[in-house]
Order: C-alpha cells, then sequence, then structure tokens
C-alpha cells in the first residue's frame, strides 16, 4: 500500500500533464503523464480485486486518477491541436485520445463524465461551459472535490453558485455530487433547473439517464439519451457512453422480460462463435459450430416468444441476429434472418435496427439495390446498442455498393465472348 500511496503522490505532484503548451517536448511530458495514471488506474483495479487494497483507499485513489487522467487527456489534445494550427496541417489527431478515454471508462463511471470535456461541436481547447475556465480554476477544484469526496464537493460549488446562479456547469456537477451522496431529489431538481435555462447542454442529459436508468424507468432514459444524441455529442462523449454501457443498460431495459432472457442466452453464444471465425481465413471450426449450437438455442427462445406475440419486434430482430450469424457456415440461414428483419420492419415499420440488419442480409443475398433501399433509409440514425456490437453501419453503403460492382464485374467476364 505505501508503494500504491508514493504512485498516487507522484501523479498529484505532476500536475496530470496541465498547462501543456504547443512544443513537442510539453506534448510528450502530457502523453506520458497520461500513460502512467491510466496504467495506474488498470493496476488498482487489479489490485482491489485480489484484496490488496481496501475499498475505502481504492475509492479515493481511483477518483483521483481518473480526474487527472481527464486532464492529461485534455492536455494531450489541446497541445496536437495548438500544434496542428501551428503547422498549418490537417486538423489535430483525436483518435489516440479517443481510444485512452474509452479505456478510463472501464474503470469508472464517473469517468464518463469527466471525459466530456469536449462535448458537442466544443474545441479541445474549450472548457464544458465554454466559459474559459483553465484546469486550476475553481470550477475543476469543486469538480474535483464532488467526484472524490462528494460531500466536500457540494458546499464548494455553494460559493461558486453563490456568485453565479445559472452556471450550468456548476449546477450539473453539484448535482451529480447530491446524486452520489444519496440526495437523488436534490440531484434532480437541479438537474431540471440545468433544463430550464439550458436545455442543450449535453451533461445534464448523461446524468438524468443514468438517474432515470437506477429508478427503473427506462423509456425516461432513452428519452435523455435521445436527446443528447441530437446534440450532436463529440465522438468523445459517444465513445465514453458506449464505455460506461448506459446506452446498453438502457436498451436491455427497454426488452420485454422474456427476450431479455433469451437474449442472456443469445449473446454469449455470437461472442464465441465470432471469436472462432475470426477474420474468415482461419475459421475454428469446432468451436465455430458449438458456438452457433448454442445460438441455435437461443433462437429456440426467441422462437417461443415469436410463436406467442408474432409481432414482437425486438424478439425478431434478436432472431435475426443470431440466424444471420449462423448463416456465416449455413447459406441458407441468411435467407431466415433476411425474413425477421422484414417481420421486424413490419411490425415496427422504419425501425433503425432491423432496417440495418435487412440491409446486411439482402446485401448477402445479392439483392443489391434492395439493401442500398435499406440505408436509404436509415440514414443517419442509430441501431440498438445490442446489435451495434457486431453491426458497424458507418461504412455500409461503401460496402454494398463494392460488393456490387464486384457481382457485376464478374458477371460481365463469364458472359464475355
Amino acid at each position: 500500500m505505501p508503494e500504491r500511496k508514493q504512485r498516487a503522490e507522484r501523479a498529484s505532484l505532476s500536475g496530470g500533464g496541465r498547462g501543456i503548451g504547443p512544443d513537442l517536448d510539453a506534448l510528450a511530458r502530457a502523453e506520458e503523464e497520461r500513460d502512467f495514471l491510466l496504467r495506474s488506474i488498470e493496476d488498482l483495479d487489479r489490485e482491489h480485486a485480489a484484496g490488496d487494497v481496501d475499498d475505502v483507499d481504492y475509492a479515493e485513489l481511483r477518483d483521483g486518477y481518473v480526474v487527472r487522467a481527464a486532464d492529461a487527456i485534455r492536455s494531450v489534445e489541446a497541445g496536437e491541436s495548438k500544434l496542428a494550427a501551428q503547422r498549418d496541417a490537417r486538423p489535430p489527431r483525436r483518435g489516440r485520445a479517443l481510444v485512452w478515454a474509452g479505456v478510463v471508462v472501464v474503470f469508472t463511471v464517473v469517468a464518463g463524465v469527466l471525459l466530456a470535456g469536449a462535448l458537442g461541436s466544443r474545441t479541445s481547447d474549450e472548457t464544458v461551459t465554454g466559459a474559459g475556465a483553465m484546469p486550476d480554476s475553481d470550477s475543476t477544484r469543486c469538480r474535483s472535490l464532488s467526484l472524490s469526496k462528494p460531500e466536500e464537493g457540494i458546499a464548494c460549488y455553494d460559493d461558486l453558485l453563490a456568485e453565479t446562479p445559472d452556471d450550468v456547469d456548476a449546477l450539473t456537477y453539484q448535482g451529480w455530487a447530491k446524486v452520489r451522496s444519496g440526495d437523488v431529489a436534490g440531484g434532480s431538481a437541479a438537474f431540471d433547473r440545468v433544463v430550464e435555462i439550458d436545455p442543450t447542454f449535453p451533461d445534464v442529459h448523461v446524468f438524468r439517464a443514468s438517474v432515470a436508468k437506477n429508478a427503473g424507468d427506462f423509456a425516461a432514459a432513452q428519452h435523455e439519451l435521445d436527446t443528447l444524441y441530437s446534440l450532436n455529442p463529440s465522438p468523445v462523449v459517444l465513445s465514453t457512453l458506449t464505455q460506461m454501457g448506459l446506452d446498453r443498460e438502457v436498451a436491455l431495459g427497454l426488452l420485454p422480460a422474456d427476450v431479455s432472457e433469451c437474449w442472456k442466452v443469445e449473446e454469449p453464444a455470437l461472442n464465441a462463435t465470432i471469436e472462432a471465425l475470426g477474420d474468415g481465413s482461419d475459421i475454428d471450426r469446432e468451436a465455430a459450430v458449438a458456438g452457433m449450437a448454442d445460438v441455435a438455442t437461443a433462437m429456440g427462445c426467441l422462437d417461443r416468444v415469436v410463436t406467442e406475440r408474432p409481432a414482437d419486434a425486438d424478439a425478431l430482430t434478436l432472431r435475426s441476429v443470431g440466424a444471420g450469424v449462423i448463416g456465416f457456415l449455413e447459406p441458407k440461414s441468411v435467407e431466415r434472418a433476411e425474413a425477421d428483419a422484414a417481420a421486424a420492419l413490419a411490425a415496427r415499420p422504419d425501425d433503425p435496427t432491423a432496417l440495418a440488419l435487412r440491409a446486411v442480409w439482402l446485401n448477402a443475398l445479392g439483392r443489391f439495390d434492395e439493401a442500398l433501399s435499406m440505408v436509404d433509409a436509415l440514414g443517419e440514425r442509430r441501431i440498438s446498442p445490442l446489435v451495434a456490437t457486431y453491426l458497424d453501419t458507418s461504412n455500409l453503403r461503401a460496402g454494398i455498393t463494392a460488393q456490387q460492382r464486384e457481382a457485376q464485374a464478374s458477371a460481365t467476364s463469364t458472359t464475355a465472348p
């Protein structure tokens, strides 16, 4: 434990990469600090799981690491942005920072909020509020306290709000501190006030969704997430939400109970099957067949749901996923997958997940024009996070178009004299 405390002190003394300038040395130092802090979070989690760190020290150290890691990540982004502008180069590199942001969130839901510092269309050197507060400001001090010691954070924000009572950032994070302290009603009242002042402030919708989800009101939680997505949140936020698992938990909560039970069987079976299939070049056929047998068991569970409720779009959609994966080794199963997706659309017209699935299966069946019409109907809408794990829609059109051209070229070469 003393070694852990020393490591925490080192991280604290380093300042988490604050005040980074546009020079390469400062950027490198911030990157090293970021990497060190993220490794420290991983080590701390392992030590706590092994019983080497007690709960009190674990909570205190973890929150401290997360705060400083978030500062370091933002500093790296700011440094990269300044370097890019200075060199008149392409837009700042954000990919690496986004990956690290996701790693932080694996270990604590709180990080999901801290890493939302670049919400919406704000640039990397702006604060969450857009007010230009620097990392050493009173606002950042209060936020750090609110995450590690919620009661002290609440008092800290009281002082800030006495001067600026409509500061949405302060109201939001004080509200979250209240929720973490057990005062859900007080926190929710603060969130409501933020929405009155500025309904476009993204952070508050993350917290409102979390509170609604914890209360079992998944429809309200989904409404908050839909609102958040409509505000054009940054890739950092979207990645953060995915890593937090909030959108996934809400999606699970919205499933009918019997469909949810079937999904508990299907999901691990899908994961095992896809792992065995790999990239298709070196299939572990025995493991793939075993995984597909488990997928078929889950589909039998969904069959019973559909027999009772033929228009259950959720059951039809998840059964479509299973049938499509089995189609990797049994091509006829793709036809069943397409039929289920079509039936899901008939039950819930214009459903984005069913549209995306049907596009994939129609493409696999060589019905390219129909597949592209599904992509047209899908547009830029998000699909269920349960299915998004297995289906990336970002390049769906390009992939279908490429296969269509390949098929046309093959047909032309076959018929040529």
